[in-house]
């Protein structure tokens, strides 16, 4: 049994546990478009304790950014890859963890307000596990638009909200928070494009200041990590966390899982 040690920052205080044989198997057949739910049933799966010792902290994986659960799924890895594969400097591609991770970045304090653009105030905040999954089950939901552009008009509908608006909880009603962001794509989608484009910048500088841990980016996958600034990495292409990356190839064999599934 691997003794994991325990996450904390200032919004998560985590203890994992080893997957199972069975869980590691049902992960292994879970399609590589439905990325981020696996990602949340592979965390409901690892934990063995989320406390929330202050207020500020969170134990639903549904709640914690996209960012923070790279973090997790990267310190499962950190304690399960072998010395051969980097171990807590695991390999990600050509590069390794460590030329993703700003450990000294931690989660701020959200939402942070924008300014004004288009005569009103706006505000912005990071992107959750359950709004992430949102986005993922809106591919192909909204007329002409796929792949890169998808994420980013989900990331911009679900980050940028006017100073008082309110949207659904996307974690406790999530079929209508589904809704919600579904309407508020199809009316991003329809700005000229002058007009996208000076949210799109909005975003992109409240980004910046709500960077954390790991800078992401959509592609046409979804959200990913690029290489920090600095390091031996930096020129490498973006990162993904693929949680078919913490199973087992025994437990991919023996529970006869498809190889493009899990690997």
């Amino acid at each position: 049994m691997i003794a994991f040690s325990p996450l904390r920052t200032r919004r998560l205080a985590v203890k994992l546990r080893e997957l199972s044989i069975v869980n590691a198997g049902a992960l292994a057949a879970v399609p590589p478009e439905r990325f981020e739910e696996s990602t949340t049933t592979f965390l409901q799966m690892v934990i063995e304790s989320a406390d929330a010792p202050t207020e500020r902290h969170v134990t639903d994986p549904k709640n914690w950014t996209v960012q923070e659960r790279m973090l997790i799924v990267g310190h499962y890895l950190a304690h399960t890859t072998g010395e051969e594969g980097g171990g807590a400097n695991f390999m990600l591609g050509d590069g390794h963890y460590m030329d993703y991770l700003n450990a000294s970045r931690d989660t701020p304090n959200f939402p942070i307000p924008l300014g004004s653009h288009g005569g009103d105030e706006w505000q912005i905040s990071p992107v959750t596990g359950a709004m992430a999954e949102a986005i993922e089950q809106l591919h192909g939901h909204i007329p002409k638009v796929a792949g890169q552009l998808h994420w980013m008009l989900g990331a911009m509908a679900a980050q940028l909200l006017r100073v008082g608006e309110l949207a659904p909880d996307p974690a406790l009603d999530s079929l209508s928070y589904l809704e919600w962001l579904k309407n508020r794509m199809l009316v991003i989608s329809e700005y000229p494009e002058s007009e996208f484009l000076g949210l799109y910048a909005m975003r992109h500088r409240g980004n910046k200041m709500l960077m954390h841990f790991f800078e992401t980016v959509e592609i046409d996958e979804g959200f990913v990590a690029l290489p920090h600034e600095g390091s031996e990495a930096e020129s490498m292409p973006p990162a993904r966390f693929p949680v078919s990356a913490c199973v087992s190839e025994f437990a991919k064999r023996v529970t006869g899982k498809p190889a493009q599934y899990g690997g």
